[in-house]
């Protein structure tokens, strides 16, 4: 494992009062990398957005807080993480499905590894550094949640609102299962989320859109829901 700067007791209790700069790195992948000490957390900071820790990581646990309201019923036993980053979502996945047997999927060893450093994320998830357009491309492996968290800084990919890649997703589900894309867009009706939303609805049998945190979360099914499992 890479031995990057650890915070020392008196960084962690000054974050308190201002963020603290522990590190700043660029990855060929991502660009400008800041790992960021706050109220005594750290956080990874992507060209400027905040991807990892703060507030990333309270609308994981807002998403995740919102699908069981949305989807009682709904127990995943397999997930695929796709833009699985320094490992925030996967911990997040794995506090509210202990038992998830978790595959994430990212093309940057270099923020994978500061999260390993950092953040000590769950250990039983199987890593992979592969491009995640690529890879869906090739997986024959039909996962019962696929959880897409794509960007680079503020962008998410433009390939992301395409039927196309849509329709990998679906083909990658369980017949009862969940695909949620986390969208960064603070306005619901802007050209991009209207894009992504007519591409998912021509793709998957139920489409849910909510708003939190200024991203778009979209919640996919291959078919549509029993009245009974969306409130």
């Amino acid at each position: 494992m890479t031995v990057y700067p650890s915070p020392n007791l008196r960084q962690r209790c000054w974050s308190y009062f201002k963020p603290i700069t522990l590190l700043r790195l660029n990855s060929p992948r991502n660009g400008l990398i800041s790992v960021r000490l706050s109220y005594g957390r750290c956080q990874f900071l992507v060209v400027g957005a905040v991807q990892v820790g703060g507030v990333a990581d309270r609308r994981f646990h807002q998403t995740l807080s919102l699908c069981r309201t949305l989807f009682p019923h709904f127990s995943p036993q397999t997930g695929l993480i796709l833009g699985y980053g320094g490992g925030g979502l996967a911990t997040a996945l794995m506090s509210v499905w202990p038992r998830l047997s978790l595959t994430g999927v990212d093309h940057d060893p270099v923020i994978v590894a500061l999260g390993q450093f950092y953040l000590a994320p769950p250990t039983k998830v199987n890593l992979v550094i592969a491009d995640a357009f690529s890879w869906i491309e090739t997986n024959r492996r039909p996962y019962d949640l696929i959880y897409l968290d794509l960007f680079r800084g503020f962008t998410p990919p433009a390939r992301l609102t395409t039927k196309p890649f849509l329709t990998q997703i679906k083909a990658g589900l369980t017949a009862t299962g969940l695909a949620i894309i986390n969208y960064y867009d603070p306005a619901p009706q802007s050209a991009s989320v209207i894009q992504l939303s007519q591409s998912a609805t021509a793709v998957f049998g139920q489409v849910i859109v909510r708003s939190i945190l200024e991203n778009q979360i979209f919640f996919l099914t291959p078919g549509k829901m029993s009245e009974e499992s969306i409130q």
